[in-house]
């Protein structure tokens, strides 16, 4: 044995180095892909925290807006003329995490990004709508009232999901923004209430 080994000694620690090298090359490959892992986590887990919060607050301002639109509404109007052109939505609402971090909405996985992407195209669709009620263009609040519907169910829909994507002591710090809740059935049933009570005043 100790003359196999004297034999092929150089060979026997050529094999050992090159055993000991492959091993801490393996070991560091494997360390730097944990440690890249993590950080894509931790980004993803930040961008889902700062993209539900701007959706929380989108989604608030929206249910707010809708509140206004329908006590503005339900006012009586000096004439008939002022009730078809009366609202109360404001185009604008900030964005800027959604925007700033689109190239990264990827890291959120194909489902959840399609849910966060529906969010921000409603929500940018409402925008338009009430911009153009506010140049005065084409007043159409019904119109702009579904789509503000819309934006407020799909920022909900994608609020609960990226809350379900949370680890569970990521959700703890989570702040809820209450907010009037609204859907397309509410759209409908209080646009046709103004309607019977503009038809009725219109009778008078």
């Amino acid at each position: 044995m100790l003359d196999f080994i004297k034999t092929y000694q150089t060979i026997l620690g050529a094999i050992i180095a090159f055993l000991g090298v492959s091993w801490t090359l393996y070991w560091n490959a494997k360390v730097s892909r944990r440690l890249e892992k993590f950080k894509i986590e931790q980004q993803r887990i930040a961008l889902l925290a700062a993209l539900r919060a701007e959706l929380a607050v989108i989604q608030s301002a929206l249910g707010r807006q809708w509140s206004d639109f329908v006590v503005s509404n339900q006012e009586t109007p000096s004439d008939q003329a002022h009730a078809e052109t009366k609202n109360v939505m404001h185009p604008r609402l900030s964005m800027t995490v959604f925007e700033k971090n689109a190239d990264k909405i990827g890291l959120l996985g194909v489902s959840l990004s399609a849910d966060v992407v529906i969010a921000y195209s409603e929500v940018t669709f409402f925008e338009k709508n009430a911009a153009t009620q506010s140049d005065g263009k084409d007043i159409n609040n019904e119109e702009a009232a579904y789509s503000l519907a819309r934006a407020f169910t799909a920022a909900g829909k994608a609020i609960e999901r990226i809350k379900e994507s949370l680890p569970k002591e990521e959700q703890r710090g989570l702040i809820m923004y209450p907010q009037p809740e609204v859907n397309e059935k509410d759209v409908k049933s209080f646009l046709e209430c103004r309607k019977d009570r503009q038809g009725e005043q219109g009778a008078i």
